[in-house]
């Protein structure tokens, strides 16, 4: 296999490796949820999408680094390697890999946390709380994922998601939002509420 083809092979791993943690986050910022289910399985094969990506990436190192066989010769041209061959395009493409495997560890910090705590006094006899379990979460962009589609629906005080915990702690107004419209929002996302309990 070509150094080339290598280093294509390990690009495309590596941005598979952690698709699941980038969607939650595109679709934040496109304001779309409905693709976001699509990638959630890759979760699964993850740690075999960066074992490929450091088996790929290593072959291509070896590749560049190991010497030619006509270095003992002196009839060898002296020629500069070109862009696509060159030891600063791999580091630049190993440095691209190492951070697209560790999205899932800084993908909360690339948006603000985006929780509710309303400053409305909340009268407690009318309002609601309400605790999700969830599953499908893979990492902490999909808690940004969910609150800011909870985010936008009318009479929700406050919420808190935790990937973690695997739940999502709801207070809402149960006058204007109902819990099932709670629990489809979530469920649009691509994760699955699998039970809610009122606390």
């Amino acid at each position: 296999m070509s150094k080339t083809k290598l280093i294509s092979t390990g690009i495309i791993a590596a941005i598979a490796s952690s698709i699941c943690c980038i969607t939650p986050i595109l679709a934040l910022l496109a304001g779309s949820t409905s693709f976001t289910a699509s990638f959630s399985w890759i979760a699964a094969v993850r740690p075999y999408m960066i074992l490929l990506t450091v088996i790929v990436l290593g072959l291509a190192w070896y590749l560049q680094l190991r010497p030619n066989a006509t270095d003992d010769c002196d009839c060898a041209i002296d020629e500069s390697p070109k862009l696509f061959q060159s030891k600063t395009f791999l580091s630049g493409i190993t440095i691209f890999a190492i951070l697209m495997m560790a999205f899932p560890f800084f993908a909360k910090r690339i948006l603000p946390a985006n929780e509710k705590t309303s400053l409305v006094v909340v009268d407690k006899l009318k309002s609601k709380t309400i605790e999700l379990n969830i599953e499908g979460m893979n990492c902490e962009a999909c808690e940004l994922h969910i609150n800011g589609e909870l985010a936008r629906l009318k009479g929700i005080y406050q919420y808190h998601t935790s990937y973690p915990l695997a739940k999502s702690t709801v207070t809402y107004d149960p006058g204007r939002v109902s819990k099932d419209s709670i629990i489809a929002v979530i469920n649009l996302t691509g994760y699955k509420v699998k039970n809610s309990i009122l606390k």
